[in-house]
């Protein structure tokens, strides 16, 4: 078929576990915020990762996301990005990838019958 199959991580440990579920109901109070399209922090939007580690940060009560940021860089897209949305990428601006995300060391793939 050549389609990929989607991921599905958890949280290891079941304190890990317990924080997920405390940042789910945090997600759920930024319903209906806009997409963030732009990847641009500390406006008003949020894009998909942004919106994990804001909501894993609440959870934390502001203590600490268990997902760091880094700088945000954009490669080939670079060239096509102020085309496509009128703007200059955040090159070296502080964010999350779902990538970054995907690659921490608290998670585990598992596997999901259908």
């Amino acid at each position: 078929h050549g389609r990929s199959k989607p991921v599905f991580m958890r949280m290891k440990s079941v304190q890990g576990r317990a924080l997920a579920r405390r940042a789910l109901a945090q997600a759920l109070m930024y319903l209906g915020t806009p997409y963030d399209s732009g990847f641009w922090p500390g406006d008003d939007k949020l894009y998909c990762s942004e919106l994990i580690y804001f909501s894993f940060f609440k959870a934390t009560e502001g203590q600490k996301a268990p997902f760091e940021m880094a700088p945000m860089t954009f490669g080939v897209w670079s060239a096509q990005w102020e085309k496509v949305l009128g703007h200059k990428p955040p090159e070296g601006v502080l964010g999350i990838s779902p990538g970054d995300i995907s690659r921490s060391e608290l998670l585990e793939s598992i596997e999901v019958q259908n």
